[in-house]
């Protein structure tokens, strides 16, 4: 019944196996994407964000305006990384879903 509402709905073909990744001092996850496992992407957080003992581990996401950056150039307006990309705090059972074409990443923990 999944599958079937997943493909009227949503023009999924498949359910794949989630991706687990599972991030320790020094890990990272550098800019990619993951069109090939279907038409979403998702973050799904298991941190205890209020008592964490580390820093990092924010997923982030470009904007889609970098993936046709020339089109709006415009030399007077300066860009910080806060216009050039979504930052997504792993807070406790915060799911993000996204478009996997995007290039995203994980900064370092």
């Amino acid at each position: 019944a999944l599958t079937s509402h997943g493909q009227r709905t949503l023009g999924c073909n498949a359910i794949t196996q989630p991706w687990l990744s599972y991030y320790v001092d020094g890990c990272e996850q550098r800019l990619h994407t993951d069109s090939w496992h279907g038409p979403f992407a998702y973050v799904l957080s298991l941190t205890d964000w209020d008592k964490r003992a580390f820093s990092g581990g924010e997923t982030f996401i470009l904007n889609k305006q970098l993936l046709d950056y020339w089109r709006g150039f415009d030399p007077a307006v300066g860009l910080e990384e806060s216009k050039l990309m979504t930052t997504v705090e792993p807070r406790f059972n915060r799911l993000a879903v996204f478009d996997p074409r995007f290039p995203h990443g994980v900064r370092p923990v």
